[in-house]
């Protein structure tokens, strides 16, 4: 296998991977998706969102 092989293998991961991401969608449970206390939206304040922001971003910067 070459480097261009090599290459394209790398790239066709990370598309499948960016499409796997693009899919993952959060619905509305009642509670919220950041520290579980109840919630009539998806987070029960912008503290809990932008954390939970923050830590998913970590994640996909990790490979998690």
């Amino acid at each position: 296998m070459d480097e261009a092989d090599q290459a394209q293998g790398k790239i066709e991961q990370e598309i499948a991977w960016a499409l796997a991401q693009r899919k993952s969608v959060l619905t509305p449970t009642g509670r919220c998706w950041f520290c579980d206390e109840p919630a009539g939206r998806l987070f029960c304040s912008i503290e809990c969102r932008e954390d939970y922001e923050r830590q998913s971003a970590a994640h996909r910067r990790n490979g998690a």
